[in-house]
C-alpha cells in the first residue's frame, strides 16, 4: 500500500513561471522607462510603482540565483528582501553603505531613504504566493519544470531593472557648464574641488511649503524634515568648475533650503535668508579664485572614499531620517480638538429654529434649520459647527441668528462666526489670537523648551498659550489647549488649539490665508447677553 500522498512546499523558480511574475517584471519596465519619463502619472504613483512591482520580483531572482528549494529557505529569502527595503528606507548610513558598495562593483545605485515607502512592504505576501502555487501538488505529482533558459532570461531581463537609481520618478540631469567654464548669476554656488567629475543630488523645498525663517535659523536641522523637500534633480560637476545648483529658481519668502547629497556626500542641508545672499554674479571656475569665494561653497574630497562640503555660513547638519517625536507635555492638541464649521454658512440677519441637533464624537453639532419666517428664500438645512461640546448653550426650539466673527483679539482678519440666541452668544474663530473678547490684552506665544510636532508632510508646530492680561484680577493668565478663562462679567474664553506654525505644506493642512506661519489659535467666546 502506497503511503498517502504529501504536500511539498515552494519550487525553484515557480514564480518566474507565472504569468503574474511577468506581468509585475513589464509594469516595472513601463513604470522606469516610460511613465518616470513620460509624466504620465504622478511622481508619488511611479514612485510606489518602482517599490510594489520591485518587491514581487525581487524574491524570485534572489531564489534563482542561490538555487533555494526548501520553503524555510524561499521563507528566508522573502524575509532577507524586506528587511533590507526597510533599512534602506529607515537608516541613511546603511544605504550610504550600500551605494558606496555599488560603486565600487560597477553598477552604481541611488537610493532614496524615504520611511513612508514602508507601506508598500505587503507586496511580498504577493512574492511568496506565487512561490507557494505548487504546495497543492503531491509528492507523486508531476512537478511544473522551470526550465534553464526561462530563469537565465528572468534574471537576465530583471536584474538590470532592480538596479534601477530612483524609486521615485527619474530625477533631471543637469551637467553644469560647458568647458569654459562661463560665470552665471545665482544666490551661492557650489564649486567642485576633487580632481574628478562628480555627481550630486539637490532636492529643494516642495512647491508652495511655507517657513518661519527667523525661527528655523536658529537650527535649521532641526526645524526642517526631509519630508518638506522634493524629488531630487542630478547634477554632474565636473572638477573645478563651480554650479548653480539653485537652478535659476526665484526667490520665494525669506529664505530656502535644499538637501544635497551624492555618491560619497553624506546629505547635507543647506539654508539661508535671501537678504543675506542676494543673486550676483558668480565665476563659473574655482581656477581663477584666490583664495575662497563667499558666493561657493566647495565641494572637497576628505577621504578617497568620502567627500564632504566646506563650512560655510549656509552648510549645516542634515535633518534626521525620521522625524522625532515630542517631548512628553509637548504634544499638540488632537485633530479632533477643532474649530470649524460648514459652508455655505446659514444667511445671516434670519431667524432659525433649532428642529434637531446630533452630536458626534468629534464634538461637532449637526442642526437642522428652518427659517421662521415661512417663505422659499431660506428652505431648511442642515449645518455643522464643531466647537467643544460645553461651549454649545442651545437646545431643539431655540431660535437663533448667525453673524461673522470678523476681528481676533489683535484686530486681524478672523476666520469667525457667531451664532445666538438673544441670551447667549458663541463667537467660535481661527486666526493668529484669540476671538477679540473686550478689555485687555492676549498674546500668543510657543511654550519654552518644548520640541516641534511634525505632521505626516513634515511641517512642523510648536505648542504654544494664549498669555492674558488686563482681566481676571490680575496679569499672567497663561491659557494652553483645552483650557477656560472668565474674561469679564458673564464672558468666558475657551481655547481649543493654540499653536505656533514654523513650517506648512498646503498640501496637507489648510489654514485661514495670512495665518500660514506663526501663531495659529482656534478659539470659542462665550457670552451671556443682557
Amino acid at each position: 500500500m502506497q503511503p498517502p500522498p504529501q504536500p511539498i512546499g515552494p519550487s525553484t523558480g515557480r514564480a518566474v513561471s507565472h504569468p503574474l511574475w511577468w506581468a509585475a517584471l513589464a509594469l516595472m519596465a513601463l513604470n522606469d522607462h516610460l511613465f518616470k519619463r513620460g509624466g504620465y502619472l504622478p511622481d508619488l504613483v511611479v514612485g510606489k510603482l518602482s517599490d510594489i512591482t520591485g518587491l514581487i520580483v525581487a524574491p524570485a531572482i534572489l531564489v534563482l540565483i542561490l538555487s533555494l528549494r526548501s520553503r524555510r529557505a524561499i521563507v528566508l529569502a522573502h524575509a532577507a528582501i524586506g528587511l533590507w527595503f526597510a533599512a534602506m528606507n529607515l537608516w541613511s548610513e546603511f544605504a550610504q553603505v550600500w551605494t558606496n558598495l555599488t560603486v565600487f562593483m560597477g553598477v552604481p545605485w541611488h537610493p532614496v531613504v524615504d520611511a513612508a515607502d514602508l507601506w508598500t512592504l505587503p507586496a511580498l505576501l504577493v512574492s511568496w504566493q506565487l512561490h507557494s502555487l505548487a504546495e497543492p501538488m503531491s509528492a507523486h505529482s508531476k512537478r511544473i519544470k522551470v526550465h534553464r533558459p526561462l530563469r537565465l532570461a528572468a534574471i537576465w531581463v530583471a536584474a538590470p531593472l532592480l538596479m534601477a537609481n530612483e524609486p521615485a520618478p527619474q530625477p533631471t540631469f543637469t551637467t553644469t557648464q560647458s568647458p569654459i567654464f562661463a560665470a552665471f548669476n545665482a544666490p551661492l554656488a557650489i564649486g567642485n574641488n576633487t580632481k574628478a567629475t562628480v555627481q550630486i543630488r539637490v532636492r529643494a523645498l516642495r512647491a508652495g511649503v511655507m517657513l518661519d525663517c527667523a525661527h528655523i535659523k536658529a537650527n535649521p536641522g532641526v526645524w526642517l524634515s526631509r519630508k518638506l523637500f522634493a524629488q531630487a534633480a542630478l547634477w554632474e560637476l565636473v572638477s573645478g568648475a563651480t554650479s548653480d545648483f539653485t537652478d535659476a529658481a526665484p526667490a520665494k519668502g525669506a529664505c530656502t533650503a535644499y538637501l544635497v547629497d551624492g555618491n560619497a556626500l553624506p546629505m547635507t542641508l543647506l539654508f539661508w535668508h535671501h537678504a543675506d545672499f542676494p543673486t550676483e554674479n558668480i565665476p563659473g571656475s574655482l581656477l581663477s579664485l584666490v583664495g575662497t569665494h563667499a558666493r561657493i561653497i566647495q565641494l572637497h574630497a576628505a577621504t578617497a572614499a568620502k567627500q564632504v562640503l566646506a563650512p560655510h555660513k549656509a552648510v549645516f547638519k542634515a535633518p534626521p531620517t525620521l522625524d522625532p517625536a515630542p517631548p512628553t507635555g509637548c504634544e499638540l492638541a488632537a485633530d479632533a480638538a477643532t474649530v470649524a464649521w460648514s459652508l455655505p454658512l446659514p444667511a445671516f440677519a434670519v431667524q432659525w429654529s433649532i428642529k434637531a441637533k446630533y452630536l458626534a464624537p468629534d464634538g461637532c453639532q449637526a442642526l437642522d434649520l428652518a427659517a421662521e419666517a415661512t417663505g422659499a428664500s431660506h428652505p431648511p438645512l442642515r449645518w455643522y459647527l464643531c466647537i467643544p461640546p460645553k461651549t454649545f448653550p442651545f437646545a431643539v426650539g431655540d431660535t437663533v441668528t448667525l453673524a461673522e466673527a470678523k476681528l481676533d483679539h489683535s484686530f486681524n482678519p478672523m476666520a469667525g462666526v457667531q451664532i445666538s440666541n438673544g441670551k447667549v452668544a458663541v463667537s467660535a474663530g481661527v486666526s493668529g489670537n484669540v476671538t477679540y473678547f473686550g478689555t485687555g490684552k492676549a498674546e500668543v506665544v510657543a511654550i519654552g523648551g518644548c520640541g516641534g510636532n511634525f505632521d505626516k508632510c513634515g511641517a512642523v508646530g510648536l505648542r504654544a498659550q494664549v498669555n492674558v492680561s488686563g482681566v481676571g484680577g490680575g496679569d499672567g493668565n497663561g491659557l494652553k489647549s483645552g483650557q477656560s478663562l472668565s474674561v469679564g462679567k458673564g464672558r468666558t474664553l475657551h481655547v481649543v488649539r493654540a499653536e505656533y506654525r514654523v513650517s506648512l505644506d498646503p498640501a496637507c493642512r489648510k489654514v485661514p490665508a495670512g495665518h500660514e506661519i506663526g501663531p495659529l489659535v482656534e478659539s470659542v467666546l462665550v457670552e451671556e447677553q443682557p
